[in-house]
């Protein structure tokens, strides 16, 4: 069985363009890939390993030596308390926060 899953496609088109804009040299990004169900061991685990709830999706650095963040969210997503938290800390810092939805 499917599921419909619009926040994977939004996420594949920025990755998509954020490849480009890499091929250029203008950034280099990765995701944190913090989703997902974990058993409770694994959990602590990646806990204990510094797993943060709320950390932005992609993490972008610039060769000014600057980095940015960005959150994916579907049309109707809204951010989680844990992610408010994250984004309001990075924006505090000076750090460029921003979420990205797809339309519809």
């Amino acid at each position: 069985m499917r599921r419909n899953r619009p926040e994977q496609a939004i996420h594949k088109a920025v990755v998509q363009y954020l490849e480009l804009e890499e091929n250029l040299g203008s950034l280099t990004f990765f995701h944190v890939p913090n989703g997902g169900r974990r058993g409770k061991a694994e959990g602590a685990i990646f806990k204990a390993m510094g797993v943060r709830a709320g950390v932005a999706d992609l993490v972008l650095l610039f060769p000014s030596g600057r980095c940015a963040f960005i959150e994916i969210k579907s049309p109707k997503g809204r951010l989680s308390p844990a992610q408010k938290v994250f984004r309001n800390t990075v924006e505090d810092m000076g750090f460029p926060f921003a979420e990205c939805r797809g339309g519809g």
